[in-house]
């Protein structure tokens, strides 16, 4: 008996990669940012750091019309030159800190497929606009139906489109702007703000995720279902991280979600996902949701416990009201920091998709095997119909066998496991029988038949009191 993960190993890189030489005929390199400085046509060769910084972006295209794009970033375009002026004060010369009472959320918009781009400055609504709170980044920007005057979803779910046109959603983390917090308080909060003219204008924000004391919410993402056919049309859906502790320990890190059926107006209770304790271990962060085309909610993270990290997924049937506990994925290998000693925030978060036509599921993250190289692997997940996953090969896989998310890995330096099962019938409940085997690299994207088999599954089912899947197979 092997013990293995829920969702086994699919090579989507392949397919990936023939998209990407497609695209790479007509790619294009344009600054989103422009100009650099909202409002400053000089700032593209004035702007000095930290105002000419920007990272972790974030882009959405318009469901209905392509030719529209909204972007964000974490942007300091407004932030004070580095040392003493007359913003800072008497400060070091090497003072780049972020100052108190500006924001950070940078907007951008294209109204031509991307071809050219307007800077609108930092997302309205906050300190810089006389607002209660700061914007503070980690960007997310979505789309999805806008729903009518009340914010009610029932026309577009009766009509199955997009008939009040598109919204889109911005979410990120908030603080509260000085001298606006009660008491000693100092939580990071998540906002999300709209907007039904493509990133023209934007709402004020309105406050997802709450916090008192020293709740620091963290590494959120947000997500809208978009699908005409779901039962959820509309609903938008945001996880997070909750670290909870003092203001400089945290004794706890659970996931959570939430979500809004009116637009963005008013948003559900709270739900944990996970553990909170982290004791012993790492705990769990970079969640990423996402929605099936039958409204199945799927939240993923990096999750840990005494035996190190892994990736799991959370699963909702009934549109974000109940989720299932954490099933597990895969066993994951962190990358290291290339430097001993250095701090670079290096992790394998998760990558989450779903395809709106057959409901599978796509695990992504980058992975350390074997003490080198770095790994990415894709994962097929649950899907309406019993068509068969195609085995294809994964690129850049080097490094040495090891033992693979419970199979036995036989591979030699230039090999890699790849698994390919039939998608489960009933919604990560169970699954068909399928092949699993060695794949031999060849032609970049293309299958390989050929290859060895080492067994077979023969019956897989989920464990109701531990919540890991059991393969039966042999070698």
């Amino acid at each position: 008996m092997r013990r293995g993960t829920l969702l086994t190993l699919l090579a989507l890189a392949a397919a990936v990669a023939l998209a990407a030489v497609a695209l790479a005929a007509s790619a294009f390199d344009v600054q989103a940012n422009q100009p650099q400085v909202a409002g400053d046509p000089s700032s593209n060769t004035t702007a000095l750091f930290p105002m000419n910084k920007q990272n972790e972006p974030t882009i959405a295209v318009n469901p209905t019309n392509s030719s529209f794009v909204v972007a964000g970033a974490n942007d300091e375009q407004r932030q004070p030159p580095c040392g003493p002026g007359p913003v800072r004060g008497a400060v070091p010369a090497n003072d780049c800190s972020f100052f108190p009472g500006v924001g950070t959320n940078g907007v951008y918009t294209s109204s031509n497929g991307g071809a050219t781009w307007t800077n609108r400055g930092l997302l309205p609504g906050f300190s810089d606009n006389g607002g209660s709170l700061q914007s503070d980044g980690d960007p997310r920007i979505v789309y999805g139906p806008r729903p009518s005057a009340s914010g009610s979803f029932a026309s577009v779910r009766a009509a199955h489109a997009f008939v009040n046109g598109t919204r889109a959603y911005y979410g990120g983390l908030a603080e509260f702007a000085p001298g606006a917090a009660q008491g000693n308080q100092a939580p990071e909060l998540l906002t999300v703000s709209t907007s039904d003219n493509n990133g023209v204008n934007w709402s004020d924000p309105v406050i997802a995720a709450n916090g008192h004391g020293f709740l620091f919410n963290d590494k959120p993402d947000i997500w809208a279902d978009r699908n005409p056919s779901s039962p959820f049309f509309g609903r938008l859906y945001a996880s997070w991280t909750q670290f909870r502790g003092s203001a400089f320990t945290f004794f706890g890190e659970p996931v959570r979600v939430v979500f809004s059926d009116d637009g963005g107006k008013t948003w559900s209770k709270e739900r944990q996902l996970s553990a909170a304790q982290n004791k012993g271990h790492g705990g769990r962060q970079g969640s990423t949701v996402r929605t099936g085309p039958d409204g199945t909610v799927y939240v993923v993270w990096e999750d840990s416990d005494v035996n190190g990290a892994k990736q799991v997924v959370a699963v909702s049937h009934d549109g974000g009201v109940s989720f299932s506990r954490p099933i597990d994925i895969a066993r994951v290998h962190d990358i290291q920091d290339p430097i001993p000693g250095a701090n670079f925030r290096d992790d394998s978060f998760p990558s989450l998709a779903v395809d709106q036509s057959t409901g599978a599921v796509y695990v992504a993250w980058a992975d350390l095997r074997s003490g080198a190289g770095r790994w990415q692997r894709l994962l097929p997940g649950p899907g309406r119909g019993a068509e068969r996953t195609r085995r294809r090969w994964l690129p850049g896989a080097e490094g040495k066998g090891d033992r693979s998310d419970g199979v036995r890995n036989r591979q030699r330096d230039d090999r890699q496991l790849l698994c390919g099962i039939d998608r489960p019938r009933d919604h990560m409940e169970r699954f068909d029988q399928g092949d699993f085997g060695l794949l031999r690299p060849g032609r970049f994207g293309a299958e390989q038949p050929g290859a060895p088999v080492l067994g077979r599954l023969q019956h897989a089912r989920l464990d109701e009191h531990e919540r890991i899947l059991h393969l039966h197979g042999q070698s």
